[in-house]
C-alpha cells in the first residue's frame, strides 16, 4: 500500500470516527467508532508525522472516556500531549489539554481534570484565527 493509500483510509475513518462521535449511536455504533478511531490511528502511523499522532490518540483518548473506560482514556491522552512539540498550533495544544481533562474527569481526578482544563484554556487564549479558536472554545465547553 502506499503512503497516499494509508493517509486516505486515515483520513476515511477520522472521518466516520467524527460523525459517530457526534451522534446519538447503538452499542453496535460504539464498537464502530472504536474500530473506526483505531484504524485512523494505525494508518496515521503508517502515512502521518506528529501532528496526526498527536490527533489520533486524542481521538481513541476521546473515544474510550465515552465507553466509560478512563484507564485507556488517560492513556491515550497523555500519549496524545506526549507527541506534542513547540510548533503545533494554539488550537492543537489546547484541544490536547481538553483531551488530557477529559480524560481525568473520566478517572474521576478533578485536580488533574482542572489543571489540564486550565492548561488547555490558556493555550486556547494564544489562538489567532478565529475560526479554530471557536471550535476549540465549543469542544472545552461540553467538559
Amino acid at each position: 500500500m502506499t503512503t497516499s493509500e494509508d493517509r486516505a483510509k486515515a483520513i476515511s475513518n477520522y472521518n466516520r470516527a467524527q460523525d459517530l462521535l457526534h451522534s446519538s449511536r447503538t452499542s453496535e455504533e460504539d464498537h464502530e467508532l472504536l474500530e473506526s478511531a483505531l484504524v485512523s490511528r494505525r494508518y496515521w502511523r503508517l502515512a502521518g508525522g506528529e501532528q496526526e499522532f498527536a490527533i489520533s490518540d486524542w481521538l481513541v483518548s476521546r473515544v474510550y472516556v465515552l465507553l466509560s473506560e478512563p484507564k485507556l482514556a488517560l492513556e491515550f491522552a497523555l500519549s496524545s500531549i506526549a507527541h506534542s512539540q513547540k510548533d503545533f498550533p494554539a488550537w492543537l495544544e489546547a484541544s490536547l489539554n481538553e483531551g488530557v481533562a477529559r480524560a481525568y474527569k473520566g478517572a474521576g481526578n478533578l485536580a488533574e481534570f482542572d489543571h489540564y482544563k486550565d492548561l488547555s484554556l490558556q493555550a486556547l487564549a494564544l489562538e489567532t484565527d478565529y475560526e479554530d479558536a471557536q471550535i476549540i472554545a465549543e469542544q472545552i465547553a461540553t467538559l
